[in-house]
């Protein structure tokens, strides 16, 4: 769900970002509206109400649920590896001189 989820999100406030203002002004899915709202917004819409649905099964229902205290502790203890890998290699790749915050910027004009 973590990634399905951020996508989501994304989805969801992308047109609406001030960041990403100039690439939502070039995109030709920007004129793709439904009731004046966006398509991309409408996908997050209902992919948040998919998530929602599927969250709901894993939690209440006993014959979806596979979860117990040790695959809740194994989930956390993944995430928290995963955000550590990740400032590690910033770390490492700012040290020989490449700035991984220019990834999420904007690209200079050719």
């Amino acid at each position: 769900m973590e990634i399905g989820g951020i996508t989501t999100i994304a989805a969801l406030i992308f047109p609406y970002v001030k960041r990403s203002k100039g690439i939502w002004d070039s995109s030709r899915y920007q004129t793709w509206k439904f009731l004046g709202i966006p398509l991309v917004t409408w996908g997050g819409l209902a992919s948040l109400v998919y998530l929602g649905i599927l969250f709901y099964f894993l939690i209440f229902t006993e014959e979806m649920r596979d979860s117990n205290g040790q695959s809740w502790i194994l989930y956390g203890i993944v995430w928290v590896i995963g955000i550590l890998w990740y400032f590690f290699w910033a770390a490492r790749s700012k040290k020989v001189g490449v700035d991984v915050g220019m990834t999420y910027g904007e690209l200079p004009p050719e």
